[in-house]
């Protein structure tokens, strides 16, 4: 897994394998391809952040075949690796 990291502001998304990584306002995670001509969704996991109420603002960071997803005074984290540790 290649990580690319933005620079700039937190409104930046991730990068990860040449997909952009993000978290829409209603908790939504999804990946889209980095395509400078039109956006290309490729998956989506409804629900990543479930129980958000209000919009939720903060980037998804991924670490260490891990992805964290934080909404106010929650944070998720999810195992990408596939591995049982």
């Amino acid at each position: 897994v290649r990580v690319v990291r933005t620079s700039g502001g937190p409104d930046r998304p991730g990068m990860v394998d040449g997909h952009f990584v993000c978290l829409d306002i209603d908790g939504n995670l999804f990946l889209a391809k980095a395509d400078a001509d039109s956006f290309v969704k490729v998956t989506e996991f409804r629900g990543a952040m479930p129980g958000v109420k209000n919009p939720t603002w903060t980037i998804p960071v991924v670490v260490r075949g891990r992805i964290y997803l934080r909404h106010k005074r929650r944070l998720i984290c999810y195992d990408l690796t596939g591995r049982r540790d």
